[in-house]
């Protein structure tokens, strides 16, 4: 009998689960089910689409989402799983741009309302973690920096967000990756160099503000990184290639490089803190995108992005403020 490739996956990510897990003198099991609620209203106006003058009709929704993470750790073995319980539009205005394709794209369209119905499971990976060396494999949310280029949506796992920002992602990428981080200078005592980590990976998208698997693209990515993750200076510089095909044949590659930098100042006199954050990404490639009457030339990219912020915040009460 020949296993089908999802099973083989299965067993083998089963496998080096049972091979890393410690023994039962040391297994520590741990259980947690952390969750978020998001209720968002949208409305807009009506505007223009065409030469002729011809406007949209008014627009007024709300949607929302009800998102669990439960993790189960095991020595240095965790397993994540992300699902929205309840997510889509619960009320208002709905249209046939707004419900195929802008607010659910990847959900069944013909329900209206379907924010009372729909259960999105949306992650699923498993990490290894030791003080020298970082195992992450599955599908889990990409994030980079502040958000520039990869955007997860939420804050990244183990980071204290301090604003909720309304142009936030909704979805927010996500991607089917495995990759390692090395800490060569962990062993070293009472050294700042020894949280400097070395990252590579690879993978496909799984859904990005490029492309999707639900619209018949399919890409792939490998990355290198180089990151600082200290208390109060955090700082890292990436490498990310991209190799997209989708519909029609169309194309699009990529090269990346993505730079960031995040300082906070403790103000214990005023038991607050002070924090900046900065980010400048290049981009360089080609995208092809064939039109109806045939092939086309492909059109060279070069650009870069840039993006900061500025924020104060204070302990008590918890009050932050941000520009």
């Amino acid at each position: 009998m020949i296993m089908p490739p999802r099973d083989i996956r299965t067993l083998l990510a089963a496998i080096i689960v049972v091979v890393l897990a410690p023994t039962s003198g040391d297994a520590r099991v741990r259980w947690s089910t952390p969750g978020s609620y998001r209720l968002q209203f949208v409305e807009l106006r009506p505007y223009q689409i065409d030469a002729e003058g011809k406007k949209t009709g008014e627009v007024a929704l709300a949607r929302h989402r009800l998102r669990l993470r439960p993790t189960v750790e095991v020595g240095i073995v965790s397993a994540h799983i992300e699902l929205d319980v309840l997510t889509g539009q619960i009320f208002g205005t709905t249209t046939a741009v707004g419900a195929d394709f802008a607010q659910r794209r990847e959900l069944a369209p013909d329900d209206a309302y379907d924010g009372w119905t729909t259960v999105e499971p949306r992650q699923a990976w498993f990490d290894v973690t030791t003080p020298w060396a970082y195992l992450k494999v599955g599908q889990y949310s990409d994030h980079w920096g502040l958000g520039l280029l990869q955007n997860g949506d939420d804050a990244p796992e183990g980071q204290d967000e301090w604003l909720l920002r309304p142009s936030q992602r909704w979805l927010g990428d996500l991607v089917t990756r495995g990759q390692v981080s090395l800490r060569p200078a962990a062993s070293l005592p009472r050294s700042e160099l020894n949280l400097l980590q070395f990252t590579l990976g690879g993978g496909i998208v799984y859904q990005d503000e490029e492309g999707s698997l639900f619209e018949e693209d399919h890409t792939t990515q490998l990355l290198f990184a180089l990151e600082y993750p200290g208390d109060a200076v955090q700082a890292g510089l990436e490498y990310l290639h991209r190799d997209q095909t989708g519909r029609a044949a169309g194309k699009l590659e990529t090269t990346t490089v993505d730079a960031y930098l995040k300082w906070r100042a403790p103000l214990f006199l005023l038991n607050s803190e002070f924090m900046v954050e900065l980010e400048y990404a290049a981009v360089v490639g080609d995208r092809l995108q064939p039109d109806t009457f045939g092939a086309v030339d492909p059109v060279g990219i070069d650009s870069w992005a840039a993006v900061g912020r500025i924020g104060y915040r204070l302990h008590c009460p918890r009050v932050a403020f941000g520009i």
